[in-house]
């Protein structure tokens, strides 16, 4: 009896231990893994047999997250809970499983469902003003972005230019001001074409110079699904995902 196969998809956590390995790295964090949990996983065909996994959007170096997602789909029926029990039994310090959900079949990829991030920027008030700039002039910063039309940057890669207008990819913007550091939340909207990064939304919206930037602590908060992907993803714990 032919039983077919289940994909299974994970929200996980990504902390400070993790903070400076690539997404590539993680992905084999990953892979070694289930292979010490001793989880039957599906491969692809071919001379090359590789796990079926497929990573989220890569989340940048140095950032934290509380919201990864990745899809991995295995040879043999095992409930949800109980793969991410076994799989956190054997991840290394700072990455953890938060939850684990079956995916439809037919279901777009991980990657391809994503339609936006959500990063929470935690900019201490000694980097960004050096002692001149306060608290009015980020409040006429933001004004200033809610009334343009659109904010153009953008972005050499690969020998090519890379545009985003941030009044459309930047649906969302708050500044909260503690006693040591402002607190900006953004949420991004992410397009095949691709997306603005949130060092790049800092830079533009508040004038802050690269090393400045890099006094920030970045966290990615939240992630959110096109409406074709609602099963699977996550429960409870992202605004997106209901």
């Amino acid at each position: 009896m032919h039983i077919p196969m289940l994909t299974l998809r994970i929200k996980y956590r990504r902390g400070h231990a993790v903070r400076f390995i690539s997404h590539l790295d993680v992905a084999r964090a990953l892979r070694r893994a289930l292979n010490r949990s001793g989880i039957s996983l599906a491969y692809t065909q071919g001379f090359s047999p590789r796990p079926k996994i497929g990573m989220g959007i890569p989340l940048a170096v140095g950032h934290l997250s509380d919201t990864e997602y990745a899809d991995i789909t295995v040879a043999e029926p095992i409930a949800p809970q109980r793969f991410a029990e076994r799989l956190n039994e054997v991840l290394p310090e700072g990455l953890r499983v938060l939850w684990a959900g079956k995916v439809p079949p037919g279901a777009a990829s991980v990657s391809a469902s994503i339609t936006e991030i959500q990063y929470q920027a935690s900019v201490p008030w000694s980097v960004i003003s050096d002692g001149e700039r306060n608290k009015d002039e980020l409040e006429r910063a933001l004004e200033t972005f809610r009334r343009v039309d659109q904010l153009i940057i953008e972005r050499e890669r690969k020998g090519k230019t890379q545009r985003f207008d941030l009044k459309q990819q930047v649906p969302m913007l708050e500044l909260a001001y503690g006693a040591d550091a402002v607190e900006v939340t953004m949420r991004i909207a992410v397009r095949q074409s691709g997306f603005p990064k949130p060092e790049e939304v800092l830079r533009a919206l508040f004038s802050l110079e690269d090393g400045q930037i890099k006094g920030a602590s970045i966290i990615r908060t939240d992630v959110g699904f096109s409406s074709t992907s609602r099963k699977g993803k996550g429960e409870g714990g992202t605004r997106y995902e209901s």
